[in-house]
């Protein structure tokens, strides 16, 4: 009783006492206390297999998913984060298996330790190769003609991959299919193109039942054909682009009330359950620019499902 009158006392009486500020201090000494005890190689087994190594590895694939589409910035400080982090986990797990080297089960732990960690430095080295390609070594968009029909079967004839530019040819070839009912989904790695080759494509894909997904990129015209699917799937990596449309009259001479076609896709977005609030931000976006939502926001927006 007496040491809880002295503590609400000083609460009281010392306006410099902050709850809030010593609760952060404390987390902050144990976290300090959880990477020393790693480094050194004092975790139990099961601890540093699951949170050490697995989950921790976890939290940094899911963090570089979500910032796939981040400022290049935010990777010029997430990379040394990474390295540290894989640096960390390998030093303290062979500290951890050297030390276990005497127990009964040392050589099972050592074996299991080795795999836990070859898994660590496999998955991170692949998601840093992969963003940094990405991000910082880009490759120039290769000229494609528009002449040329960018499609492709898997060997099982039950995926279609369309790459390239979403051109006229493209969607007449896909609609003139002999075998087309033998398909169960449709793959996807372009940049856009033809938003009415891209209806067609809508409207097929819909009526056929046929799943959607993408590696690579998708942008533009390319994301109508995608929510057509059934399952919208996507790689970890995938990136996709919406923006508003714009309409170049130089090049046909025609007058089309850009307004009216969007208003037309809105409803092929809706149709397929996305909310209207994402659809919205889509056509708010100038068609000189382009938005990148996050795989957060594409899952919440039922985009992917």
């Amino acid at each position: 009783m007496a040491i809880h009158g002295c503590i609400f006392w000083k609460r009281q009486r010392n306006p410099c006492y902050d709850t809030a500020s010593h609760e952060r201090v404390g987390l902050y000494r144990s976290g300090i206390t959880f990477i020393k005890t790693h480094w050194t190689g004092r975790t139990d087994f099961i601890w540093l297999v699951v949170v050490n190594l697995f989950c921790v590895r976890l939290v940094i694939h899911l963090i570089g998913i979500n910032l796939i589409n981040a400022p290049a910035g935010i990777w010029y400080v997430l990379f040394p984060f990474m390295v540290l982090a894989l640096i960390w986990q390998i030093i303290g797990t062979a500290r951890a298996a050297k030390s276990g080297l005497d127990q009964p089960d040392g050589i099972f732990k050592i074996i299991a330790l080795f795999v836990a960690i070859m898994a660590v430095i496999i998955t991170t080295s692949w998601q840093m190769i992969d963003q940094y390609h990405y991000l910082f070594d880009p490759e120039p968009e290769p000229f494609v003609d528009p002449a040329i029909i960018t499609l492709a079967r898997s060997n099982d004839g039950h995926v279609l991959f369309i790459s390239g530019p979403i051109t006229l040819k493209q969607y007449n070839a896909f609609r003139d299919l002999d075998d087309i009912n033998t398909l169960r989904q449709v793959t996807l790695d372009s940049t856009g193109g033809n938003i009415f080759a891209a209806r067609g494509f809508y409207r097929l894909i819909r009526e056929r039942g046929l799943n959607t997904h993408v590696d690579g990129k998708c942008y533009s015209a390319c994301t109508v054909i995608f929510v057509a699917g059934n399952s919208r799937t996507a790689d970890p990596f995938a990136n996709f682009g919406f923006h508003g449309y714009a309409y170049n009259h130089e090049h046909t001479g025609q007058s089309i009330d850009v307004a009216a076609q969007q208003r037309a896709d809105v409803e092929l977005f809706t149709q397929q359950g996305i909310p209207i609030s994402f659809v919205n931000k889509i056509f708010a976006t100038p068609s000189i620019e382009m938005w990148h939502p996050t795989r957060v926001e594409l899952l919440t927006s039922k985009v992917l499902n």
